[in-house]
């Protein structure tokens, strides 16, 4: 497991970086020291930033660039260096192995007594590279469950997080000049209250909330998928 230490440093520099807050650090620290988890792990679980987000900002602490797993070739050989729990536990993923030179991808590179125990596993000289939790997640299932991940957009999760702006919120143009609509029959003296501008900001707000629900329901059933679940 990583140390505190290192969990408490690189918090920091993600708190310098913007990505998160005091009050999430706090709540994602709290949550390594309860589950054991990796800090990144416990950030996306905890919905405080997306998978993308979070990568790129590893890549630029660590002035690493980012390694994506999706076209990587399966190498028996790198895989039986390292069983599947392992790697499900730290964060990271064979790639290849060659004269006695394994090369890791690994969610967090500057885990220093994962790439220990690797080396001692694997008996050889290990290279890290940098790639996302979602990368090494699929590369895990791909090539060690022999199951295919499923293919997820981050679009919907990070349109969860957009917010509804006041331009949006625009009422609808009502051509005044427009001879008045007949009255329906039956209707005869009846009073019908006019659908004003205000209703009409109103009724739209409502639709775009109604997109905005639509969009949380995609993004919660791609990460449901993501996990392994059908329906």
């Amino acid at each position: 497991m990583t140390s505190v230490r290192h969990v408490q440093k690189l918090g920091e520099q993600l708190l310098k970086a913007k990505v998160l807050d005091e009050l999430q650090l706090r709540s994602a620290i709290a949550r390594v020291a309860s589950f054991g988890q990796r800090l990144s792990r416990a950030i996306l679980d905890l919905g405080f930033c997306d998978d993308e987000t979070l990568a790129e900002a590893y890549a630029a602490l660590f002035k690493m660039p980012l390694t994506h797993l999706g076209t990587v070739h399966k190498d028996p050989q790198a895989l039986a260096k390292l069983d599947v729990r392992f790697c499900e536990k730290n964060g990271c993923f064979p790639v290849s192995l060659k004269d006695r030179i394994l090369t890791l991808a690994m969610v967090d590179p500057t885990e220093l007594d994962v790439l220990d125990e690797v080396q001692s596993r694997a008996n050889a000289r290990v290279v890290p590279l940098l790639s996302t939790e979602m990368e090494v997640a699929h590369a895990i299932m791909r090539h060690y469950h022999g199951r295919e991940p499923p293919v997820a957009s981050n679009r919907a999760r990070k349109a969860v997080l957009r917010e509804v702006k006041s331009e949006d919120l625009q009422p609808l143009e009502v051509d005044s000049s427009a001879p008045p609509s007949p009255t329906p029959p039956g209707l005869t003296g009846v009073a019908i209250p006019t659908l004003g501008a205000d209703f009409e900001q109103r009724l739209k707000a409502a639709k775009l909330n109604q997109d905005k629900t639509a969009t949380i329901v995609k993004a919660v059933q791609e990460l449901l998928a993501e996990k392994g679940f059908r329906r």
